[in-house]
C-alpha cells in the first residue's frame, strides 16, 4: 500500500497561530486549548468540560481529504 505525502496548503496567519501556540509551554492546556475546546464543545452543542480533570478527553481530528 502506498501512502501519498500531502502537500498542506497553510496560510501565513496559520503558521503564525501555530508559531504562538507552540511558543508556549503548554500546549494542551493553555489559552488557545481552551478556546480550541469551547469551539468544540459549542459546535456539538455540549457543554465545556473543563481540562484540570481527569473525565476521558476527547480528541477531534479533521481532514480536508
Amino acid at each position: 500500500m502506498q501512502v501519498d505525502f500531502i502537500h498542506h496548503d497553510l496560510k501565513p496567519s496559520a503558521a503564525d497561530a501555530i508559531a504562538k501556540v507552540i511558543s508556549t509551554p503548554f500546549l494542551t492546556s493553555g489559552v488557545v486549548g481552551r478556546e480550541v475546546e469551547e469551539q468544540i464543545a459549542e459546535y456539538f452543542g455540549t457543554g465545556r468540560q473543563p481540562s484540570n480533570t481527569s473525565l476521558p478527553q476527547i480528541v477531534v481530528a479533521t481532514s480536508n481529504l
